[in-house]
């Protein structure tokens, strides 16, 4: 399910702000590049991942409590923030011809954040849909261990029954740390 988030344009405001300014935030080092993803480095429109948005930018660290809130209401048990992370699927314009952003492979995310229990959440600052790369969710996955991940090329998750997650623009979609997803490329 997904919920309607309050201040949304706000927060898709705020995020195109801080992404427009990152460029100068990481020149001056008052964010670490290695909290910076681009597809292509030097090349700005190729930004891929922004992590810790919490840790650098005031607003983000505003909407801390309000994560947190739905997270305990969702698990019903304590919870902590962890990340608060900036995630884009760039065009195929923002490449050199004949490339694209790299699709996101089957994963869990508590296989990264190590945590068995906890939850992600995912606002949608423009609309996603099958054909700009919308999240694809495993099926029941998300009553299963956590697997273990390597960088094979092959995924033992394709043949199973996939949901595809759209979503329109500030729309809030939460899974837990156990569900499998993944993104082909955009565009």
């Amino acid at each position: 399910t997904h919920h309607a988030c309050a201040d949304a344009a706000e927060v898709l405001e705020q995020a195109n702000s801080f992404a427009a300014r990152l460029p100068l935030l990481l020149e001056q080092s008052q964010v670490p590049r290695e909290h910076v993803q681009y597809d292509h480095i030097g090349r700005p429109t190729t930004l891929k991942q922004i992590q810790q948005l919490h840790r650098h930018d005031a607003f983000f660290t505003s909407l801390t409590g309000s994560l947190t809130s739905i997270a305990v209401a969702t698990l019903g048990e304590p919870c902590r923030l962890d990340n608060v992370q900036y995630f884009n699927k760039p065009p195929t314009s923002a490449y050199p011809d004949g490339e694209a952003s790299r699709p996101t492979p089957p994963h869990q995310d508590g296989y990264y954040w190590m945590h068995d229990a906890g939850l992600t959440m995912w606002m949608a600052l423009d609309p996603a849909d099958e054909d700009n790369g919308c999240l694809r969710y495993v099926a029941g996955s998300s009553h299963g261990p956590i697997r273990p991940h390597d960088f094979s090329g092959q995924s033992a998750y394709q043949p199973l029954p996939t949901a595809y997650l759209t979503l329109p623009t500030a729309r809030l979609a939460a899974c837990t740390t156990h569900c499998t997803h993944r993104s082909p490329r955009p565009w």
